[in-house]
């Protein structure tokens, strides 16, 4: 790569920091695929056992030459400590926002899915074919990242502690959270861009050879995949600003390192929903009946105007209005029915599974498999659904729980679907990008 010799500003509120390589007894991590376990300091000893990568030990003694006693199922052993990282010494963790980054990136998935030659489950964690049959909750997932991301962590710090490399606390999380999604393959060979400037000296680079550093990882399988392409990007913008936040599609209450940010932009960019006003979204605002059948015209590509000067039947929808068209299309396609004979319920927020029911019934309309088996009686409000009075929600619960459109809420370790609590915009954009990747 030709260098073009200039100065990098990088902006941030917090202070470089250099890492000094903690030495002695302590906590360490292993970094390293596996680390053989000999019975004395040195590999001419005999074979023990062996730790893998991400393993945790407490170091008891280190010899001359960069050994550390262990205690190795109740044996006395010993590994090279220059494939391991002290822990309990280190300069930086992943911080929150680093987390916040990495959590939004993957995207919280209840059940194991198959993601590039692995099984995932939760925020991107990798899982064994016939772990979590039952899935997993939120906290759950978010207590399996902050357990896995030591090792991630640890292969960062083994590469910047071991060549002195000057970091800031916002350029620490860009790196683990790249480590998180590629390995460490860029950290153990020599071609690669980003570890290259990380050994020459950070200032000697323009910012956009760090981000095209950051871009020669957007390949999987052979291909150019979009998403790591908007990754990189992320990434990029964490190590050279300190920060990924920016307005999405111009709504100021709208950052880019909002949970729900990648499903608004979606959502707006589809067409299926719209700001409260040029600048606003109202993420936290509920959703209300009417709102939600013309998201659900919008998602149908229907001309609502052909239909707003039709009586829908009920008293409080005008003729005229903006939404009017869109109730008295969705009343025609047997999609609602009013909260009364007389009354449509306008400006009444919509309960989860009355949002659930108008998908499934709009996926059975266009011929979408609407075959649900969740299994729903682990949920700590099972019981609702086996009243009768609610037996018009059992289904579309059923096959947007297994769809992954609805999933549950923790409360003090328990699950619940809470089927007539109300959704906001945020939750909604979610469910519907969650819907529109169905087949």
């Amino acid at each position: 790569m030709k260098k073009i010799i200039c100065i990098l500003l990088i902006l941030s509120v917090l202070p470089i920091a250099v890492f000094a390589a903690p030495s002695g007894a302590g906590e360490y991590v292993v970094y390293a695929n596996s680390l053989n376990v000999r019975s004395g300091p040195g590999s001419s000893n005999s074979y023990v056992g062996v730790l893998y990568s991400g393993d945790r030990v407490t170091v008891l003694e280190v010899s001359d030459n960069n050994w550390g006693r262990i205690d190795y199922n109740g044996k006395t052993g010993w590994i090279s400590l220059n494939y391991a990282v002290r822990i309990d010494g280190k300069s930086f963790s992943l911080s929150e926002d680093g987390l916040a980054l990495i959590k939004k990136l993957e995207g919280y998935y209840q059940y194991k899915y198959w993601d590039y030659k692995q099984w995932s489950i939760g925020y991107g964690t990798a899982c064994g074919e016939n772990d979590y049959p039952n899935g997993i909750t939120e906290p759950e997932a978010s207590a399996l990242l902050c357990e896995v991301i030591t090792k991630y962590e640890a292969y960062v710090d083994s590469f910047i502690i071991n060549n002195n490399i000057e970091l800031t606390q916002s350029q620490y999380d860009a790196l683990v959270s790249f480590t998180y999604n590629l390995g460490n393959i860029w950290i153990r060979t020599d071609d690669f861009d980003l570890r290259t400037i990380l050994l020459d000296g950070i200032v000697g680079y323009s910012e956009q050879q760090i981000r095209d550093a950051f871009l020669e990882f957007v390949s999987a399988g052979g291909e150019v995949v979009n998403g790591l392409i908007y990754r990189r990007n992320l990434e990029a913008d964490m190590f050279i600003k300190g920060t990924t936040s920016y307005p999405v599609c111009g709504f100021n209450d709208v950052k880019s390192t909002a949970w729900y940010a990648d499903e608004v932009e979606f959502c707006v960019g589809k067409g299926y929903m719209k700001g409260m006003s040029e600048k606003v979204f109202s993420p936290n605002t509920n959703v209300t009946r009417e709102q939600f059948v013309l998201i659900l015209a919008n998602i149908a590509d229907v001309n609502t105007d052909t239909y707003k000067d039709i009586e829908s039947g009920f008293e409080d929808v005008k003729t005229g209005q903006w939404y009017s068209g869109a109730v008295t299309w969705a009343v025609q396609s047997g999609f609602v029915s009013g909260v009364s004979p007389e009354r449509f319920g306008t400006g009444q927020p919509i309960q989860r599974a009355a949002l659930a029911r108008l998908l499934y019934l709009y996926a059975e309309q266009i011929g979408m498999d609407i075959m649900g088996s969740a299994d729903l009686t682990d949920y700590g409000d099972f019981e609702v659904l086996n009243l009768k009075s609610n037996s018009w929600m059992v289904a579309p619960i059923c096959w947007a729980v297994e769809k992954g459109i609805i999933s549950g809420i923790d409360r003090n370790g328990v699950t619940y679907l809470d089927p007539k609590s109300t959704a906001t915009r945020a939750q909604t954009a979610r469910m519907l990008m969650q819907f529109d990747g169905l087949e």
